[in-house]
């Protein structure tokens, strides 16, 4: 049994799985806001 729930329907890549340019944009995201937004990494696959 699950402990905790899902936070989206959609698997939720690693920036390491990546390809280099979508992570370096992501990266320069985080870098500005101090956070990745969930929906980056969602359409990030």
């Amino acid at each position: 049994m699950q402990s905790q729930p899902d936070i989206s329907r959609f698997p939720i890549p690693a920036l390491s799985e990546m390809p280099d340019d979508i992570r370096a944009r992501i990266v320069a995201v985080q870098e500005k806001s101090g956070f990745v937004p969930n929906v980056f990494l969602v359409l990030a696959c």
